[in-house]
C-alpha cells in the first residue's frame, strides 16, 4: 500500500506561520513508524513555506497514495486539510 504522511496545511492566522520559525514535528515519523515496513511511505514535512498546500498536492499525484495521513495542528486547520 502507498501511504502519503503529512502536515496540515496551517491556516494564514497562525501567528507562529509567519513570525516564528516552525519546529520539527516528531508526529510525521512516528506515524510512518506505527504503518510497518510493508508499506511504499512517502513523508511531506510542511512547515518550509506559508502556503503548504500545493507541495501535498504535488508529492500525492507523484506517489498516487492508497492513503494520505494528516497531522493537524489545530482545530481552525480542519476546514483546509478536508480541502485538500
Amino acid at each position: 500500500m502507498k501511504i502519503l504522511i503529512t502536515n496540515s496545511p496551517l491556516h494564514h492566522s497562525h501567528g507562529h506561520t509567519l513570525t516564528q520559525a516552525d519546529w520539527p514535528t516528531l508526529v510525521l515519523p512516528t506515524l510512518a513508524g506505527l504503518c510497518g515496513i510493508k508499506h511504499q511511505i512517502r513523508i511531506v514535512d510542511n512547515t518550509t513555506c506559508v502556503w503548504r498546500s500545493n507541495r501535498i498536492m504535488e508529492e500525492s499525484a507523484a506517489l498516487r497514495p492508497n492513503v494520505v495521513l494528516f497531522s493537524i495542528i489545530a482545530g481552525r486547520d480542519i476546514n483546509n486539510t478536508i480541502s485538500i
